[in-house]
């Protein structure tokens, strides 16, 4: 049965395509068989000879497309063994869709509305799975905040380091490896944006907003109240949100 699902597979990878984007097709092909489960962590990948004849492409596109899914971290090449699936994750991965936000125009106002749906989840998972032992740890990280924000003279750079403390922690008590991956990624993203907003924060003196956003969802989690999770979301984004309207 094993040795059958294997032959589909390799037709399926194997079979003739269009000479339309032959590399991205390629590299599409490939990646949705691992998405498919048609390729599964550790498998042997066709060489580059196989792919060639069987498709229909010339070996130079075949190379340039497993470069590609190298890069990403999809692949990794084994000399004298051959191409396999990478078993393990790599935060490479996750740049290609970085570097395309980046490069979307008006991408903040969707980077923005990405962050608050996704930590509208995570406040959701944290308050039905938060002990008294992690809430202890989020109590520190808001102690730190405002002990961040006490000097006069602080800056921007280090009020942003310790905010994104105070989210990791509620990242960690998520306990789920992928969510901490995306959110590193939403929040590599977010940070021109939040280190700008930041910035009006402390020009205009309101220090103490900052803390009392924060103040609310520590108690928000205290309270387990998942009826106040939407309003809450929109007071901690509502300012970053009229931020980033003024850049566009």
């Amino acid at each position: 049965m094993e040795a059958k699902s294997q032959d589909k597979t390799m037709k399926n990878i194997l079979k003739p395509m269009s000479t339309q984007s032959i590399v991205d097709r390629i590299v599409e092909r490939i990646t949705n068989a691992i998405i498919n489960g048609e390729l599964r962590a550790g498998d042997k990948i066709p060489t580059e000879l196989e792919l060639s004849e069987s498709i229909g492409v010339g070996r130079n596109s075949i190379r340039e497309a497993i470069k590609i899914l190298v890069s990403q971290g999809v692949l990794k090449i084994k000399r004298a063994e051959g191409t396999f699936v990478c078993d393990q994750f790599s935060s490479s991965m996750l740049n290609p869709l970085i570097y395309s936000l980046i490069l979307e125009k008006d991408a903040s106002k969707d980077i923005v509305e990405l962050r608050r749906t996704f930590d509208t989840g995570i406040l959701e998972m944290v308050i039905r799975r938060v002990t008294d032992e992690q809430m202890i740890l989020l109590d520190q990280a808001l102690v730190q905040l405002k002990q961040v924000l006490s000097p006069p003279d602080v800056t921007p750079d280090q009020v942003l380091e310790a905010d994104i403390a105070f989210h990791h922690v509620l990242v960690q008590i998520t306990d789920n490896y992928l969510i901490d991956r995306i959110s590193n990624m939403i929040e590599r993203l977010s940070v021109p944006s939040r280190r700008k907003t930041i910035s009006q924060f402390l020009s205009a003196n309101q220090r103490q907003h900052i803390i009392d956003l924060h103040t609310d969802l520590v108690d928000l989690i205290r309270r387990r109240d998942t009826a106040g999770i939407s309003a809450a979301m929109e007071r901690h984004f509502s300012l970053w949100v009229h931020e980033v309207n003024d850049i566009g």
